[in-house]
């Protein structure tokens, strides 16, 4: 269900916009490809899940609190102490349950409760002018990380359900609505697979994030009746250090990542740029050594961070958070020679796709992005400490 948000449209959050219309294309300098520029805010599509709507509040409440706290982690202290005390029968339990993980019946099950329990209150947005193309393979790219992709997780919850109807539509397996149907592989931390929620809803179509795994995939389906995409998060656990760390800035964490424009140029696909305003605003983290732990973050892939949201839970203190779909990203025009060009201009346009659309979300509206990375770091005079 789409509908188009109009120029001088009032927002939930607070005031109107009006945008005037750019042109398709920027000019670029001589011999570089055309960079797309972003379709104007007020002409944008509101993509709108098809998730039940919530009639019973309290129970919604209840089913977001458990939904929030088994994704992030918020369960595995008392399983543990559970195990410790009780080890034969919580290992029976655990055995039971990744038996039960293995039934479409069960996946499906956890996932029409994850629908139940997802908040309505984030927003999609389509920026993209021409449907993604369904014959074509694409990388697509989420900024930034946040704590553990909220809004993908938010989305493919509330959207992309099992059909009731069809046995053969199991949802997120089969495709992505967001992105015009295409089918997408989350390619992201090893261990998403098996945790819980996570993997009962993203099912076979999770796997990590080497460039191994990548290029596999998109070479496996490039010439079969069904071309796959993969999906990554660039800035990675790096990023997720830097969640709610200023209200005058954003990180992108790609200062020398270049490997995921490296692969997309080497098998000739363009990347997807897709961005959460407000997914930095979600929860609270410590400002203790912020850049040290995002920089051994990126070393070690260990997510060294900690975070709190309302009342010390896993409810996040900002949910109006806007997901954004822009156009492609041109990276199959780059020859392997032009990796460090490539990687100047998707930086830019990283940029320009936030710029463009940052009014949309009320906290990020007066923000900037910055592009940070192992010897850069945000302006000190902005980095606002949040204690836990």
């Amino acid at each position: 269900m789409l509908s188009t948000v109009s120029a001088g449209t009032s927002l939930k959050d607070g005031g109107t916009r009006r945008v005037r219309s750019p042109g398709r294309t920027a000019s670029p300098r001589s011999g570089r490809p055309r960079l797309p520029v972003p379709r104007p805010l007020a002409e944008a599509e509101e993509i709108v899940p098809t998730a039940p709507p919530v009639r019973n509040k309290m129970a919604h409440q209840i089913a977001c609190y458990v939904v929030h706290n088994m994704r992030c982690y918020g369960h595995v202290p008392g399983l543990v102490l559970l195990l410790r005390r009780f080890p034969r029968s919580v290992g029976q339990a655990l055995v039971l349950y990744w038996l039960l993980r293995r039934t479409d019946a069960w996946n499906s099950a956890v996932h029409h409760a994850i629908q139940f329990g997802s908040s309505r209150r984030p927003r999609f947005l389509r920026a993209r002018r021409e449907p993604y193309d369904p014959n074509k393979q694409y990388v697509v790219a989420h900024h930034p990380h946040g704590i553990l992709l909220c809004s993908w997780f938010n989305w493919l919850g509330r959207e992309e359900g099992p059909s009731p109807t069809d046995p053969s539509d199991c949802g997120f397996s089969t495709r992505v609505k967001a992105l015009d149907g295409l089918p997408v592989n989350l390619c992201f931390a090893p261990a998403v697979q098996f945790m819980a929620l996570h993997g009962e809803m993203y099912r076979d179509k999770v796997t990590d994030a080497s460039a191994s795994t990548l290029r596999s995939i998109l070479r496996r389906t490039r010439d079969g009746p069904v071309k796959e995409s993969v999906a990554i998060c660039p800035g990675g656990f790096s990023e997720a250090v830097y969640t709610g760390f200023s209200d005058k800035h954003e990180v992108a964490f790609l200062e020398g990542r270049k490997g995921f424009l490296k692969i997309a140029i080497e098998e000739g696909v363009d990347i997807i740029t897709t961005y959460t305003f407000g997914a930095a605003d979600m929860y609270k983290t410590s400002d203790w050594l912020r850049h040290e732990r995002a920089v051994w973050s990126q070393k070690t892939g260990v997510p060294l961070v900690m975070w709190s949201g309302r009342y010390g839970t896993n409810l996040p203190h900002f949910e109006d958070t806007v997901t954004v779909c822009f156009d492609p990203f041109p990276a199959s025009q780059y020859s392997p020679e032009d990796l460090a060009l490539a990687h100047e201009d998707y930086c830019r346009h990283l940029k320009t796709c936030f710029d463009a659309y940052k009014g949309c979300c009320a906290t990020s509206r007066s923000k900037e992005l910055v592009i940070i990375g192992k010897s850069t770091r945000p302006p000190k005079d902005v980095a606002q400490p949040s204690k836990l």
